[in-house]
């Protein structure tokens, strides 16, 4: 591969996989990649409604926070972007994976959760 700038062509790169822990690159990288993953993404109706318009993600650097008015939504939108990343050769590290509630969750825990 090579890098082309207005007319110039880099000399050849060699590609390889993974970026160093704590590379300065690295989060640009995954917000390159993720712009093309949630463009393939069809949230319409999904996520916090603020004065008629939804947000549905946030990110930072290298990390995504999913908002949803109910957990169906949330595991909905957590499958869809998990299978749209798959497609670009990422992979979502369920590990480190977290939910967030406020007081109309009743209880979450280990994967499971119910709403009031």
């Amino acid at each position: 591969m090579a890098i082309r700038v207005k007319n110039q062509t880099t000399k050849p790169i060699q590609l390889q996989r993974g970026v160093r822990q704590g590379d300065v690159i690295s989060p640009k990288l995954f917000t390159a990649a993720l712009e093309d993953v949630f463009k393939l993404l069809d949230w319409k109706g999904y996520g916090i409604n603020i004065n008629g318009e939804y947000i549905t993600h946030l990110r930072f650097a290298d990390d995504i926070v999913l908002m949803a008015e109910s957990l169906k939504d949330l595991s909905t939108m957590l499958n869809d972007l998990d299978s749209a990343s798959q497609r670009i050769g990422l992979k979502m590290n369920m590990d480190k994976t977290k939910i967030m509630f406020n007081v109309h969750v009743m209880s979450c825990h280990a994967g499971s959760c119910w709403e009031h």
